[in-house]
């Protein structure tokens, strides 16, 4: 692994952390055996503001919306947002002009947001007494396309190996080149170089890459990068790998587009 071709430069290393409470959880999420209803959440910093779609007893479409579910912490190893949940009716939407007096909201119950994984969640909601609890995941309509150079940073912190336990970070450059599910991160870092290569699975608006990977030490890993994303100036994920002797790192890596 990297750490030991740079056991001195990981020794002074020091951690920065981050000041987000929680993973991002902006997506649509749908449970798949559901089809026809879903979620969407759109999250900052500690809120998130969370649209049903489902229909009434009517089979009527209707939406609801939970538009200050606040972070409580972490609960049984699990992130939860809660706050009121409102139903909201206004002027006809092809009017010519906007009425907004015509608008009502309504607090008709509450929402609970939970979740233990980046990729799947719980929702409870009330409304008008009606107790509802869905398993829900991100829903994904198109794979992401990783490919590029960036330049950017591996960060993070090494426990159980022989030596050089401890904080690390290093600048990197890294190289992704995908076909389909099929991946592979070159990392350049500092004397050093890493390629991981693994299949992408991917969710919503993130993915999983897992797979084997080897440094140019000779140290071959299993590794893990979730929380994978991708725009058009930058991609990111959190690494977590495994090499010999017990050897494990967690931390995260990302850089700029070249």
């Amino acid at each position: 692994m990297r750490k030991f071709v740079l056991a001195l430069l990981a020794c002074a290393a020091s951690v920065a952390h981050a000041n987000t409470v929680t993973t991002d959880f902006s997506d649509l999420w749908w449970n798949p055996n559901e089809s026809g209803w879903g979620v969407n959440v759109i999250q900052q910093e500690d809120v998130l503001f969370a649209t049903l779609f489902v229909y009434a007893a009517d089979k009527s479409p209707t939406w609801y919306t939970g538009s200050s579910l606040l972070f409580k912490g972490i609960q049984n190893n699990q992130f939860v947002f809660e706050g009121p949940l409102y139903k909201t009716s206004g002027p006809y939407f092809a009017a010519p002009t906007f009425n907004d007096a015509q608008v009502t909201r309504l607090q008709v119950g509450t929402m609970t947001f939970r979740a233990a994984q980046a990729t799947v969640a719980t929702i409870s909601y009330t409304v008008d007494g009606a107790t509802v609890t869905k398993n829900i995941e991100r829903q994904t309509w198109r794979n992401q396309d990783f490919s590029g150079q960036y330049r950017g940073a591996v960060i993070g912190n090494y426990s159980g190996c022989v030596n050089g336990n401890g904080p690390y970070e290093s600048p990197a450059v890294f190289t992704v080149t995908q076909q389909g599910f099929a991946m592979t991160v070159h990392e350049q870092g500092a004397g050093y170089t890493c390629s991981y290569t693994g299949s992408y699975s991917p969710a919503g608006s993130i993915g999983v890459l897992e797979g084997s990977s080897s440094c140019s030490n000779g140290v071959a890993q299993s590794f893990s990068m979730t929380e994978m994303k991708v725009g058009l100036d930058f991609f990111s994920g959190a690494m977590s790998s495994r090499g010999g002797a017990a050897c494990n790192f967690t931390g995260r890596l990302g850089g700029i587009r070249r």
